[in-house]
């Protein structure tokens, strides 16, 4: 799944299982244009495009995470006092999952990347 449209079909091609799917939430119209070429040539299914939000999804969303089904990638966690460090981190493009900013006081994640996730 390409939340932010950094992770284009060329780029994942080879981490989806034959099957697999790449959704990109946000795609540009060459993207969207491409899916359905890429779909039948790969054999991997390529959903591109703007989608609707419906609550049963969102249910089905939280339900696979707090199962442990989804689990997505945190590498850094920052207090809210710490915004631009977080920023500057996400525009160096080198994060490789999600970069938290918590608005609570009480830090739950140091902000350095989490070694277990990034499996260091």
């Amino acid at each position: 799944m390409d939340t932010v449209g950094t992770a284009p079909f060329k780029r994942c091609r080879r981490s989806l299982k034959p099957g697999g799917r790449l959704l990109l939430l946000v795609a540009d119209l060459p993207a969207m244009l491409l899916s359905g070429w890429q779909s039948l040539i790969s054999g991997r299914r390529v959903i591109a495009g703007p989608a609707t939000v419906r609550p049963e999804d969102v249910a089905t969303l939280a339900d696979l995470a707090e199962t442990g089904a989804y689990r997505p990638v945190m590498d850094r966690c920052y207090p809210f006092e710490q915004m631009v460090a977080a920023h500057r981190y996400v525009d160096t493009g080198r994060k490789r999952g999600n970069v938290v900013v918590r608005l609570d006081p009480e830090p739950r994640l140091d902000p350095a990347p989490l070694r277990n996730v990034m499996g260091a």
